[in-house]
């Protein structure tokens, strides 16, 4: 997070765990959403789980940035097509 927002670099796509050490997915996008001013262009975040809850939706409705949910495990297929979506 400190290199993203020092440098206004920001990936184009970005696969998000929800589940992760120390920092999880919400943690993350709460920080992103903070630190979005210095960014020179909005990354699109696709989060990446093996189990989708219905909540986990509903609360990524507050991130715009947020563009689906992908079920893990995710094959090369659906990576592709992503890539190439954007």
């Amino acid at each position: 997070m400190y290199y993203f927002g020092t440098t206004g670099d920001i990936p184009d796509i970005i696969l998000l765990d929800i589940e992760m050490p120390q920092m999880d997915g919400w943690d993350f996008l709460s920080e992103l959403f903070r630190i979005e001013e210095h960014f020179h262009k909005e990354a699109t975040i696709y989060i990446a789980s093996s189990s989708i809850a219905i909540e986990d939706k509903m609360k990524a409705k507050n991130y715009p940035c947020v563009k689906d949910f992908l079920s893990k495990p995710m094959n090369l297929e659906k990576l592709t097509a992503i890539a190439v979506a954007e």
